[in-house]
């Protein structure tokens, strides 16, 4: 039965979602945009040419469409909804990897066979090239294309595909394995020539495993069953890698119990630290893990999954007494003991309701660093015919925070009041710092926390947070001073500030470390949510008598419209009522002097 079939009698499966609650907790939400109409209904096949990939951080989106006869490969720009045919020499092509500069790879196919394809956008126009083939091999596949112009894909020689590599987009390719050949498939590789893919044939019944290997290293490394439970490992892809040397795939797994037996493919993640991890989601079936962003989010789909009613046991949809396909998100945590654990969470409970009623979200394909996902849905057109393959992005509703450290100039100030004009002594203005945290929306934050951590060496002299208040710790392990401000909201595009006066006894560099973090789910882009620098701080040469300096929880009403600490309120009058006093005893003493 076709994927389609079951489809047609999906609004059985409607009247289960409705329901279901409107977002899960503890998760970012997400709008949908719809990017249009990629593949047609297909009673005759199980499966589509219609793909979307991936996407990266500028918002473009690659994959492939069936609609002209055959697959071409395409692109969406960002933020375009109709997308773009690559050239293809009048042959079918697919596109499956792309780099955060809009380079795009994949394969086009000429009289059966495939050749690997690499796409630029050049003065206004896309240009197709196809990567160089190395003597004895008939065909190749690129898969993906990092940062730097590393190519990954395979060649075959007719009979057996071999892992490979392109250093640069001229390069003839080189085996994987110190030039000796790997057989299998290099899905993935990231910034840092770290590979990823699956060793030897991905056929039914013949045993595979997922590898790794570094560019230059002596030797390949394979990965370890996911448990001693799955008796045969049919196949074990490593699908993709993410900078931090995280892959994840799907391995699918022959159970043998008995007269029993059965195949279901678990998701994983593996890194070096943590070791093989089951991804599988609760109560499902088998599920797919496709793509690992750098903030450690996995997208995939998984059947036999149950969704959360808001009154009464959870349910899973079934059609026709088939489970359906739904996709979801893994987030990587790590607890305080520095445990690595994985919390899931199904991207149907994340959408508003009226989408539900329209779309099938078959298939989550790709995630970008800032947490836009990509994929495959079967979208209701009519009575009459059904439903039909459309790509679309899922973007997440959180607060997008981000945090900088600067030097402030004579005239930054984050309170209403007057501001502590800049002491003329270098030595002050050299350790003054301004950390500003920014909301890039597209929601508010709430309860915002900027946590720095100063060396023991440092001591804060005062401390400027405007509408925000800042408390500090001493860490007792190693004397280091932890700052923790807390701004209650920030609008989207609002800044909050903090003026740091840094004092030390000795004049040095030294570390300090910032994060931010608030309520809503900024972790989808945690790259620019921490900062550790070095700071310049000159040493105290001087009486600490010879200069006022403000005490961190010093009253701003102390301070005079220079910023300088005021007298007590007994020397104010003492200096006010001095002159006068002079006068009169100046003329009291003429006075006797005349009588005299």
């Amino acid at each position: 039965m076709s994927y389609f079939s079951l489809l047609r009698i999906f609004p059985f499966f409607l009247v289960l979602s409705i329901a279901m609650p409107l977002y899960a907790e503890n998760h970012p939400r997400y709008t949908v945009t719809d990017l249009g109409l990629i593949g047609y209904v297909s009673e005759e096949y199980d499966f589509s040419q219609a793909q979307v990939f991936r996407i990266n951080d500028a918002g473009m989106v690659i994959g492939s469409s069936e609609i002209l006869e055959q697959q071409q490969a395409i692109v969406f720009q960002p933020g375009s909804t109709a997308y773009i045919e690559l050239p293809d020499h009048d042959e079918p092509a697919a596109a499956s990897g792309l780099n955060s500069q809009g380079d795009i790879v994949g394969w086009t196919n000429s009289s059966g066979l495939a050749s690997a394809a690499l796409w630029q956008f050049v003065t206004g126009s896309w240009q197709l090239s196809n990567l160089p083939l190395l003597e004895g091999y008939t065909s190749s596949r690129a898969w993906d294309i990092n940062d730097n112009g590393v190519i990954v894909g395979s060649l075959n020689d007719g009979s057996k595909h071999y892992a490979a590599y392109w250093p640069n987009a001229t390069a003839q390719p080189i085996l994987v394995g110190e030039g000796s050949g790997f057989e299998g498939e290099a899905f993935a590789l990231n910034n840092n020539g770290m590979i990823s893919g699956i060793q030897g044939p991905n056929v039914w019944g013949q045993p595979s495993a997922s590898f790794h290997w570094q560019v230059g290293a002596p030797s390949v490394s394979l990965l370890p069953k996911i448990s001693d439970d799955i008796k045969a490992i049919t196949s074990w892809g490593g699908v993709d890698i993410n900078n931090s040397g995280i892959i994840v795939g799907g391995a699918d797994a022959l159970f043998v119990g008995g007269y029993l037996s059965f195949a279901v493919t678990h998701p994983f993640a593996w890194s070096e630290s943590t070791g093989i991890q089951d991804l599988l989601p609760s109560s499902s079936s088998t599920a797919w893990a496709h793509n690992i962003n750098d903030a450690g989010y996995v997208v995939g789909e998984t059947i036999g999954a149950f969704f959360n009613q808001p009154n009464g046991p959870p349910i899973s949809p079934v059609v026709n007494g088939e489970p359906g396909r739904i996709p979801f998100v893994y987030r990587q945590e790590t607890d305080a003991e520095g445990n690595t654990n994985w919390q899931e969470y199904l991207l149907w409970d994340q959408i508003p309701v009226e989408d539900r009623d329209i779309w099938h979200f078959y298939k989550a394909s790709g995630i970008s660093n800032v947490g836009h996902i990509v994929g495959l849905g079967g979208k209701f057109v009519s009575v009459e015919e059904g439903y039909a393959w459309h790509a679309y992005i899922l973007t997440p509703e959180v607060a997008d925070l981000s945090v900088e450290q600067t030097t402030p100039n004579a005239q930054t100030s984050t309170k209403p009041r007057a501001v502590k004009a800049q002491s003329a002594d270098p030595q002050q203005d050299s350790s003054q710092i301004l950390i500003t945290v920014r909301n890039h929306g597209p929601l508010a934050a709430t309860n915002i926390h900027l946590n720095n951590v100063l060396a023991a060496e440092l001591s804060i002299d005062s401390i400027d947070a405007g509408a925000g208040s800042c408390q500090s710790t001493l860490n007792a392990n190693n004397n280091d001073t932890l700052l923790d401000c807390v701004f209650d909201t920030l609008a989207v595009n609002e800044v909050g500030k903090v003026i740091l006066k840094i004092g030390s006894a000795t004049t040095g560099d030294y570390p300090i470390s910032i994060t931010v973090s608030a309520d809503e789910a900024d972790s989808l882009n945690n790259t620019n949510n921490q900062l550790n620098k070095t700071i310049s701080v000159q040493g105290t040469t001087h009486s600490p008598t010879d200069d006022h300096q403000d005490n961190p929880n010093d009253n701003p009403a102390s301070d005079d419209d220079a910023g300088n600490d005021e007298q007590s309120p007994s020397v104010v009058t003492l200096s006010a009522i001095s002159l006068p006093v002079l006068l009169l005893l100046i003329l009291s003493l003429w006075r006797i002097r005349r009588r005299v």
